[in-house]
């Protein structure tokens, strides 16, 4: 009986090991946006990295165009940091 017991605590152990590595394990932002920093400022629900890049909070789908000094087209508008958003 010993030994069994023995064999499902290195079992239990290995189960614990293997479950413990994946949670430490990073985990892809899906979603998650990175555009350069074109101004002073990041757009709106983007925040400063500190390396010339301005990075989404969380989970973000919608599209970013550079203004370049224009005003946004048509079915856009202006979300700062020289960016235009699609409506």
């Amino acid at each position: 009986m010993a030994h069994a017991a023995g064999c499902s605590t290195i079992t239990s152990l290995r189960l614990i090991t293997v479950f413990g590595l994946l949670l430490l394990e990073p985990v892809p932002a899906a979603g998650q946006r990175v555009v350069p920093r074109l101004s002073d400022d990041c757009p709106i629900g983007y925040a400063y990295t500190r390396n010339g890049r301005c990075c989404s909070f969380g989970r973000r789908v919608e599209q970013l165009q550079p203004r370049q000094g224009r005003d946004c087209p048509p079915q856009w508008i202006n979300v700062g940091g020289g960016y235009c958003r699609r409506e």
